[in-house]
């Protein structure tokens, strides 16, 4: 989602010392105008969701998949935010000021959300424990994938640590250097 960075209301808070069922009411009845972003890491690799408040009311979400290069946006978000709520990670909260949060509004459109959820949709929404989601990709994907390998040129090991500047290395050195560290 396109957002400014705001006033920092609090960064890095753990998620495991948090219970969303409380802290969403809480920034609804401080008028929060801004957002909370939270940070996890899944079997999918690094996850990020975001939601959007205007004076409290949940206005926008998102939710994006980094190694899969995947964004889920707006309703089909918010769910799938308030599941990494109960995971491990962090969270952020920062508040905008009226203009930033038009002009955020006016940059995510797909984010939006039809109606804003009240507190028990919330409440419903968040399970007990956080539940792995798994990503398929679809078979068009998969065989364009596919065709890519194929077409690719096979790269050697060689090849790959001569780019990188990485040399073999030298047995004496490395029995040298063991023999410093004691093994």
């Amino acid at each position: 989602m396109e957002i400014p960075l705001g006033k920092s209301l609090g960064e890095d808070m753990d998620l495991e010392a948090a219970d969303f069922t409380q802290l969403i009411p809480k920034l609804k009845n401080a008028s929060l105008s801004g957002y909370l972003a939270l940070t996890i890491m899944s079997k999918n690799g690094t996850e990020e969701g975001l939601l959007l408040f205007d004076e409290g009311a949940i206005i926008a979400a998102e939710y994006e998949y980094f190694s899969q290069n995947i964004t889920v946006s707006g309703d089909r978000a918010l769910p799938l935010v308030l599941n990494a709520s109960t995971a491990s990670g962090v969270f952020d909260i920062f508040e905008l000021s009226a203009e930033e949060l038009k002009g955020a509004q006016d940059s995510n459109p797909s984010s939006l959300l039809k109606v804003s959820p009240d507190d028990k949709d919330i409440a419903s929404m968040i399970p007990a424990s956080f539940t792995e989601i798994g990503l398929e990709l679809k078979s068009k994907e998969k065989k364009e994938i596919k065709a890519q390998i194929q077409k690719s040129d096979r790269i050697s090991k060689e090849a790959v640590l001569e780019k990188y500047g990485i040399s073999t290395p030298d047995p004496d050195k490395v029995e040298e250097l063991l023999s410093e560290i004691g093994v």
